[in-house]
């Protein structure tokens, strides 16, 4: 028996679209109308759950009396071009994040949802998870003390494409409205009142996108929260290498700082000395690599907007050419490594045929190779260290 009482519609048809359409039919239920920007993956979308009715335009779902609940699932750029004409019909909506790109925007959309008497609401998942609604229970009872300090740290391994949306400014890309939404509703949701102060600081993709940030917040009852956002956290794998390669006299601090300045090329110049590092070596290249960094990306966002994806994704064979580079020196000098390469490529090969493992994301399957990989060259060809502070191999 259906526990449904409402009629939905949804608009875009993406990953999260079939999650609520595999949702709703869990509950006795399904979508009653579906809406694209391409109208043959609306028609496939509706086939494969049984939506009866499919829009021609996706305005068309404004004005369709028998639909109660809009979904909005289109890029987050989108949508406020469809919350607006939603509610002013005087229907319900859920949207996902990020609900919208400025405050302004959210205003807007509020007032608008009032003067309806409408409900709009983020789908925003901490906010429904039990394991959450328990932590504030906690928190808010006192038995761990007052709140003093929420630390967070959220990273998500994306594919370093340029033409991905995930890097594209056009489309809204960047690591605070792809994940950062996360963090901050974790922070917000712990915290007793709004921050009124706040630091930041950010490092940018090529395109011109937040790629990595750090943020600051403190509230009227002195609350902090410490938050670290990463859109490619290839860094925080290169971070811990490097780790290896400093002395264990080395103070946390100095790694905290190397770490937080690492670029692709400050790790290849890094990676590729044989004795230990020190501090000092890595914030001279920094020094030098950080202004030089600044003004590429200031050319790359001008010329991110200028040029078409399709150059975009081309360039970004030079950071391929870069790695192979890194590779090709010491493949040379020591045939554990050489073999350890050829062993990678062909076990990513098999991770993207073979059942199951095919499934998880390429960027998933890179961070499990490399921690296997890496893990059992350690085990089997562990380095030892000589009194002048190079690594020989003991193979």
């Amino acid at each position: 028996m259906s526990n449904m009482r409402y009629r939905w519609a949804t608009l875009g048809c993406g990953v999260i679209g079939h999650q609520l359409a595999e949702a709703l039919q869990s509950l006795g239920g399904g979508l009653y109308a579906v809406g694209n920007r391409t109208q043959s993956k609306a028609r496939e979308f509706a086939a494969r759950y049984g939506i009866p009715k499919v829009y021609e335009r996706m305005e068309e779902v404004f004005d369709d009396p028998d639909v109660d609940i809009i979904y909005i699932s289109t890029p987050h750029n989108t949508h406020i071009n469809y919350l607006i004409p939603a509610l002013s019909a005087g229907k319900h909506v859920l949207c996902e994040k990020s609900i919208m790109l400025n405050s302004d925007e959210l205003m807007w959309a509020v007032d608008c949802a009032r003067t309806h008497n409408v409900v709009l609401a983020e789908a925003m998942t901490i906010y429904h998870m039990p394991l959450y609604r328990r932590l504030k229970e906690i928190v808010e009872s006192g038995s761990l003390g007052a709140l003093r300090m929420i630390q967070m740290n959220f990273g998500s391994f994306k594919e370093y494409d340029m033409a991905n949306r995930f890097f594209n400014r056009a489309l809204a890309g960047g690591a605070m409205l792809d994940i950062g939404v996360y963090a901050l509703s974790f922070v917000r949701y712990f915290l007793t009142s709004q921050p009124t102060e706040v630091l930041s600081q950010v490092k940018y993709a090529p395109t011109g996108v937040d790629e990595q940030a750090g943020i600051l917040l403190k509230n009227a009852q002195e609350e902090m929260a410490a938050i670290t956002l990463v859109a490619n956290a290839r860094y925080m794998l290169m971070s811990c290498v490097l780790s290896q390669k400093f002395s264990p006299a080395t103070s946390f601090y100095h790694r905290l700082g190397v770490g937080f300045g690492i670029t692709d090329e400050i790790f290849g110049i890094s990676i590729s000395r044989q004795s230990f590092l020190r501090p000092a070596y890595n914030y001279g290249a920094m020094s030098l690599a950080v202004p030089v960094w600044a003004l590429g990306t200031s050319l790359g966002i001008v010329a991110g907007d200028i040029l078409p994806p399709s150059l975009l994704s081309a360039l970004s064979v030079a950071l391929y050419g870069m790695f192979i580079a890194i590779i090709i020196p010491p493949g040379k000098e020591n045939k554990v490594v050489l073999a350890l390469v050829f062993i990678s490529f062909a076990m990513s090969f098999l991770a993207a045929n073979l059942p199951f493992v095919s499934e998880l994301s390429a960027s998933s399957r890179t961070i499990v190779l490399t921690v296997l990989l890496s893990s059992a060259a350690a085990c089997l060809f562990p380095l030892r260290e000589t009194e002048e502070g190079e690594m020989m191999d003991e193979a």
